[in-house]
């Protein structure tokens, strides 16, 4: 990309000093403005630059700096994180200009600009369109470094879109080869090697499994014990203890099963050093299992230390796939937002009907059209905004067209009150997705679809489920669907006798933390039971199984919680309504 920008800024270069020759009249002030905006961008000031260049791109005949305005913009736009933004400026070069002769390179930005969201199949798709020699293998070199850190259910989707596309071949096998792998992917991916004819790789083996009779399992807590004393401590790190004493309540019902496991509990005070220093102590070599750190921080050195002893790793808390992408050895426990969106999107393609509405009678009946639209709101939090990217992707895979990709505030709801109020425009919605972590916003929207005429299906985040101006009354009305990774049911005997022992253990009700500590120990204390301390490949083969107080897990070929519960409310009772075997 950047050898790609110098090129351009000899061309500009060349034609400024080709209008200041000739003396241009009329054009002094342009020339200018093109100057300071170019120099702004140089200079890493991009907003600068943006708002010089942004009244340059007006179409006037005295300008013509018109086309090489829009372009720099967006390129400032990209530089500067406002990816919309540049978009919306690409598009109209593209309108204006589509005979340009460096409309390639304007493709070329586009396609960066998608990559930059995680919107890869665009990206692809626009760079399958170049033609010129020299771009296709910058092209190369820009889809190679996006696809390094693309996740592997991704690449897996690309590489059957995109079947004769080598980049996409040789990260799909990177990926494949540090990876616990099931028999399907190792054909897969024996067949990319051969057809692509990439050469088998030096490979890092990974352990083999030891079964033992005791396994040594290291907890990386903050149990910030010299905090201990203060008032503080409760507040901030009670989970922190909810999370161990659930842990110790399952190495109870193991050794029961006949699994004996002995924690070794290690302060991490949330710290960077301590962290490190704590890796380096003799014993934790022989650890069979690591668990933690919580804090994304400091994990970044647990995982390194799991891939270079092989040893097996666990991050208990965080969703964010990118801890344990290219690591054999190390697993979330937690659903990642992909599988979140995954999920969803499954449990739409399967459970939403897309016929037609019936409508009217006699003639006009049945003339609405198949309902294959959705609509798509986020709120303002960073995990709204990344789990409805996720979704569009996921659910655009699946044939249907996102519409309205929206993003709302609470005190800026008229754009969205308008089109859940727009019954012609609604008869064509298949489905709503709605990540948005606020009450304001959630009300306003249950309230607009009680007006609306139609039951159309919504889907959100659990914390709607909290809100107290909200009713499960509502819910099952309005046809709400909830991703509830931690859906737990209160009614189950093996929930109620977790709480009974616990309390009788720690001497307060168990809040989610203490069954996520439970189930967690149990899930993998039967997995060293069942496949050893390297337990990958088992429990890719595993496929779906039942938790014991959370609702199950599936690791097939994943390093983290394939499997998301998305509940709903009938006759009043919370009920999960995706099937366990709908991963695809």
């Amino acid at each position: 990309m950047i050898n790609r920008m110098k090129k351009i800024s000899y061309v500009l270069s060349f034609l400024v000093l080709y209008f200041i020759s000739n003396n241009v009249l009329g054009q002094t002030d342009y020339q200018g403005q093109f100057l300071i905006g170019k120099n702004f961008l140089k200079e890493g000031k991009y907003q600068q630059a943006m708002d010089v260049f942004l009244p340059l791109t007006k179409e006037s005949e005295e300008n013509k700096f018109e086309a090489y305005s829009a372009y720099y913009y967006s390129l400032a736009a990209l530089k500067s994180g406002k990816l919309n933004e540049g978009k919306a400026m690409v598009m109209q070069i593209r309108q204006r200009y589509p005979d340009w002769d460096k409309i390639e390179d304007v493709n070329y930005l586009y396609a960066n600009l998608y990559f930059e969201q995680q919107r890869y199949f665009q990206a692809i798709k626009i760079l399958s369109s170049l033609n010129s020699k020299e771009l296709k293998q910058d092209a190369d070199k820009q889809k190679n470094y996006y696809l390094q850190k693309a996740p592997l259910d991704t690449l897996k989707n690309l590489q059957k879109l995109f079947p004769n596309d080598a980049v996409i071949a040789k990260n799909l096998i990177n990926k494949l080869s540090y990876t616990q792998l099931n028999e399907k992917d190792k054909m897969l991916l024996e067949y990319l090697r051969q057809e692509f004819k990439l050469e088998k790789e030096d490979l890092q083996a990974t352990r083999a499994s030891v079964k033992k009779q005791e396994y040594h399992v290291a907890v990386l807590f903050p149990f910030m014990e010299k905090q201990l004393s203060s008032e503080t401590w409760g507040k901030s790190y009670q989970y922190v203890f909810e999370l161990y004493e659930g842990m110790k309540i399952a190495i109870d019902s193991l050794k029961k099963d006949g699994v004996s496991i002995v924690l070794h509990p290690y302060d991490t005070e949330k710290d960077d050093a301590k962290v490190a220093q704590i890796l380096k102590s003799p014993e934790l070599v022989n650890m069979d299992l690591i668990i933690g750190p919580i804090f994304p921080a400091n994990y970044p050195l647990s995982a390194e230390f799991s891939l270079r002893n092989k040893i097996s790793g666990i991050n208990p808390l965080s969703n964010n796939i990118k801890f344990v992408e290219g690591n054999p050895y190390v697993f979330l426990f937690q659903s990642s937002l992909e599988a979140q969106a995954g999920r969803a999107a499954e449990m739409a393609a399967a459970k939403f009907p897309v016929e037609p509405m019936s409508v009217g009678t006699g003639k006009k009946a049945n003339t609405a059209p198949e309902r294959k639209n959705v609509y798509i709101f986020f709120g303002q939090e960073n995990r709204d905004s990344l789990l409805a990217t996720r979704y569009r992707d996921s659910i655009s895979l699946k044939g249907f067209a996102v519409t309205q990709f929206e993003k709302v505030a609470k005190d800026k709801l008229k754009n969205m009150q308008k089109l859940l109020s727009d019954s012609a425009k609604l008869l064509g919605v298949n489905h709503i997705f709605i990540a948005a972590n606020d009450q304001v916003i959630a009300a306003n929207f249950i309230s607009q679809m009680e007006i609306s005429k139609f039951s159309t299906p919504v889907i959100t985040r659990q914390e709607w489920l909290q809100f107290p101006l909200l009713t499960f009354e509502q819910f099952e009305r309005r046809n709400v669907h909830f991703i509830n990774p931690d859906y737990i049911d209160y009614d189950s005997y093996a929930v109620q006798s977790f709480r009974n022992t616990f309390l009788k253990k720690a001497y307060i009700i168990p809040e989610i933390y203490a069954y996520q500590g439970y189930d967690m120990m149990r899930f993998f204390g039967n997995a060293l039971k069942n496949f050893g301390n390297v337990f990958g490949s088992g429990l890719s083969a595993q496929g779906f199984t039942r938790g014991y107080t959370l609702y199950g897990y599936n690791f097939t070929n994943s390093n983290s919680n394939l499997f998301v519960p998305i509940v709903k409310f009938e006759g009043n009772k919370m009920v999960v309504a995706n099937s366990v075997d709908q991963i695809k």
